[in-house]
C-alpha cells in the first residue's frame, strides 16, 4: 500500500514537473519568436525611417537648387547684332514670334506625327537649315508633361554645363545651358515648353542671343 501511494505521489511529482517543463520551453519559444518579430519590426522601422530622411534629402537637396536657380539674379539680355533686316516668323497657334537671319533659307515647321524624313517627336518643330551650314531647331512641347524638358536640364546639370540665365527686354526669361562652344536655350510660358539648340561649328552663340533678344510673346 505504500508502495502505491509514494508511486502515486512520485508520479504526480513527475507529471507535474514534465508540465512546468514544457510550459517554461513553450513560454521561451513564444519569448524568442516575439523578440525576432520585435527585432524584425524595429528593423523595418529603422529602414523606413532611413528611406524617408533619405527622399527628405534629396527632396531638400532638389529644393534647394531650384531655390538657387530661383533666387539666382538674370542678365538682362543684349545684343550688338543689327536684326532690323532679319526675317520674321510668327506663330499664331503659340502665340509668339521671333526674327531669324535672312540668309536665302525659310523656317521648316513640322507637328509631331507628320510623316517627313525627320520625324518630330515634339508638338512641334522649326528648324532653319541653310546651305552654308547654319542650322537651328526649336522644339516645342505644350503639354503638362515635362519629361523631356526636365530630362534636359537635368543632363546638361550632370556634364557639368554652365548655366545662365537671361532676361529679355520682352520680359522672356529663359535659362543657357553650354559647354565647350555648344548650347541650349530653354524656357517656358505657362504650360509651353520650348528648347533651341543650334549647330555649334556654324552658328555663334551671339547670333542665337541676338536671335532670343527678339522673341516675344503675343
Amino acid at each position: 500500500m505504500f508502495d502505491k501511494k509514494f508511486i502515486t505521489i512520485l508520479s504526480i511529482i513527475i507529471g507535474v514537473i514534465v508540465v512546468a517543463g514544457i510550459a517554461v520551453v513553450l513560454v521561451g519559444q513564444k519569448q524568442i519568436v516575439n523578440g525576432v518579430n520585435q527585432t524584425e519590426n524595429q528593423t523595418n522601422q529603422q529602414n523606413e525611417v532611413n528611406i524617408n530622411q533619405e527622399d527628405q534629402v534629396n527632396s531638400e537637396n532638389n529644393e534647394a537648387i531650384d531655390n538657387h536657380q530661383a533666387q539666382q539674379e538674370p542678365d538682362i539680355l543684349t545684343s550688338d547684332i543689327d536684326t532690323s533686316d532679319w526675317q520674321t516668323y510668327r506663330d499664331e497657334e503659340y502665340g509668339f514670334e521671333f526674327r531669324y537671319p535672312n540668309l536665302g533659307a525659310e523656317l521648316k515647321v513640322n507637328k509631331g506625327g507628320e510623316p517627313r524624313m525627320d520625324p518630330c517627336g515634339h508638338d512641334k518643330c522649326i528648324e532653319y537649315d541653310d546651305q552654308f551650314g547654319h542650322r537651328f531647331s526649336i522644339a516645342l512641347n505644350s503639354s503638362d508633361d515635362t519629361y523631356y524638358y526636365d530630362s534636359i536640364i537635368e543632363n546638361n546639370r550632370e556634364s557639368d554645363s554652365n548655366e545662365e540665365w537671361y532676361i529679355t527686354n520682352n520680359d522672356v526669361l529663359f535659362r543657357h545651358f553650354h559647354k565647350e562652344g555648344c548650347g541650349t536655350f530653354l524656357f517656358e510660358n505657362g504650360s509651353l515648353n520650348i528648347l533651341i539648340g543650334w549647330n555649334c561649328k556654324n552658328v555663334s552663340t551671339e547670333t542665337m542671343k541676338a536671335l532670343m533678344a527678339t522673341w516675344k510673346f503675343l
